[in-house]
């Protein structure tokens, strides 16, 4: 608590003592979700300049490995709503001709990107759909869903997982 509380007031060396503690765990956890080496060094290196620049805001009563890994999970869903996006919007680039304005073809791209991810998002098992959709549309935790569901959080981590694994695999 006492590194915490040097960071949010702006020590860099309690800075470096976090990142040293947490560097390994926060890599291994983006990993596990991008499956790609160099994004995840890039997304941890990310996560930790992200907390530097945040570090007023911390709130050094609450748990702070989960807001950690709170803003790896933001930031890893948000590089992989990028890459969805792009890779959708390149397939669309390829086959429609060039005369539609991109502010039309941005609209269609993105409802069917929508439609897609909503469809493969049925096709899951009912349980890890829920589950899916709870941490998806409702933006809930991994702690909320277990409490909600009575199940523990690493069900609901593992369900997450296997949920984005699918989709990334089928989205094409």
């Amino acid at each position: 608590m006492d590194l915490v509380i040097g960071l949010k007031e702006g020590k860099a060396r309690c800075f470096e003592m976090i990142y040293r503690q947490y560097i390994g765990r926060v890599y291994n956890f983006v990993l596990s979700l991008v499956q790609d080496e160099m994004v995840a060094k890039d997304i941890t290196q990310d996560i930790f300049v992200t907390l530097w620049t945040k570090r007023t805001s911390i709130d050094t009563t609450s748990n702070f490995e989960g807001y950690l890994y709170i803003i790896s999970r933001n930031m890893v869903y948000q590089y992989l709503r990028r890459e969805l996006l792009k890779r959708e919007f390149i397939q669309q680039e390829s086959l429609e001709p060039k005369e539609y304005t991109m502010s039309i073809e941005h609209d269609i791209d993105r409802k069917y990107f929508i439609d897609k991810i909503d469809e493969l998002v049925e096709q899951l098992p009912a349980s890890r759909r829920e589950i899916f959709l709870m941490y998806w549309k409702k933006d809930l935790s991994y702690g909320e869903i277990a409490s909600q569901l009575q199940i523990s959080e690493k069900t609901v981590a593992t369900q997450v997982q296997r949920s984005l694994k699918f989709i990334r695999a089928n989205i094409v």
